[in-house]
C-alpha cells in the first residue's frame, strides 16, 4: 500500500463497464483495473482521471483506458487532495454495480519513461544508509565486545 509506481501484469485492463464519475466542481472519474475476464471479489486498484467520463454513467476515457495492455501497464500511485472525491466515486460504483472495494488504491497511468530518476536516487540512498547503519552497528558491537572482554585493568 506504499508503492509509488506499480507495474501491472500483461493482460491488465481497465473495466470501463464498472466506471463511475462523481461531480463536484470537476468530474472525478474512476474505473477498476482487472486481470482476466472473471469478476473480482474486491476491486481495490482504480485508475482515475478528471473530466474524462460521464457522471453516474458507464464510460471511462482517461489515458489509454480502452486498450488491452498486453505488455503490462505502469501506474503511478496518487496521493492528492482530491482523494476524497475519488473515494466518493468508488462508493457510487459499489452501490450502482453491486461490487465491493475494501481498500481502494488510486492510480494514474504512467509511461515507461515517466519513472522519475528521483525514485532511483532515493532507492540508492536508502541502500547506502542501510549499509552504513549496519556497518556502524557492527563497529559498535566490536568496541563493546573489546571493552567487556578485556577490561582496562587487563590491558596493561
Amino acid at each position: 500500500m506504499d508503492a509509488g509506481f506499480i507495474n501491472f501484469l500483461p493482460g491488465t485492463h481497465v473495466e470501463v463497464n464498472i466506471s463511475m464519475g462523481y461531480k463536484d466542481e470537476s468530474l472525478y472519474c474512476v474505473a477498476p483495473l482487472q486481470l482476466g475476464p472473471l469478476p473480482l471479489v474486491t476491486y481495490d486498484f482504480w485508475l482515475i482521471g478528471k473530466d474524462c467520463c460521464q457522471a453516474s454513467k458507464r464510460g471511462f476515457s482517461c489515458g489509454s483506458a480502452k486498450h488491452l495492455h498486453s505488455s503490462g501497464m505502469i501506474a503511478r500511485r496518487v496521493l492528492a487532495d482530491d482523494l476524497d472525491y475519488y473515494k466518493l466515486a468508488v462508493r457510487q460504483a459499489e452501490a450502482a454495480y453491486g461490487i465491493m472495494a475494501a481498500h481502494p488504491l488510486f492510480f494514474e497511468q504512467a509511461k515507461v519513461d515517466e519513472v522519475p530518476e528521483e525514485l532511483v536516487n532515493q532507492a540508492q540512498q536508502a541502500l547506502q544508509h542501510y549499509f552504513l547503519g549496519y556497518l556502524g552497528f557492527q563497529f559498535l558491537l566490536v568496541i563493546l565486545a573489546i571493552f567487556f572482554y578485556f577490561p582496562p585493568s587487563e590491558r596493561r
